[in-house]
C-alpha cells in the first residue's frame, strides 16, 4: 500500500486548480490518496470530492473530509484491476465556489 499525497498548490485561470500531481493521479488497488490545500493560495475549503456520474467508482471507502483538517482521504479499492475514474473537487476561493474535474488512474 503507498500513501499517494496529492496537494492542491493554488487556482489558475477560469478556476482550474493546479494541483501537485498534475491532475492525473496513478495508483494501484488498495493505495490511500491524500488531497489537502497548500495554505494563503486562496482556496478557502473543499466541499466536496465525488466521482463524475458516468465514471467508475475506484474507491472502496471515500472520499472523506478529515476531521479538524483541510485535508481529504480516500482508500483505493483493494479488489478493483485496471480502471480510470474522473471525479470532482468542488472548493471554494475567495467566497466564490468552483468545481475541478481531474482523474485517477488504477493499475494492477
Amino acid at each position: 500500500m503507498k500513501i499517494h499525497y496529492i496537494t492542491i498548490e493554488g487556482i489558475e485561470s477560469k478556476g482550474k486548480l493546479k494541483l501537485s500531481d498534475k491532475g492525473n493521479t496513478k495508483v494501484k488497488p488498495g493505495d490511500l490518496v491524500i488531497w489537502d490545500i497548500d495554505p494563503d493560495q486562496g482556496i478557502v475549503k473543499v466541499n466536496n470530492i465525488q466521482k463524475d456520474e458516468t465514471s467508475t467508482n475506484v474507491f472502496s471507502m471515500g472520499p472523506l473530509k478529515i476531521k479538524n483538517s483541510t485535508a481529504w482521504l480516500g482508500v483505493i479499492n483493494p479488489n478493483i484491476s485496471e480502471a480510470e475514474e474522473d471525479y470532482t473537487i468542488e472548493y471554494t476561493a475567495k467566497d466564490k465556489d468552483y468545481s475541478f474535474d481531474p482523474k485517477i488512474q488504477v493499475n494492477p
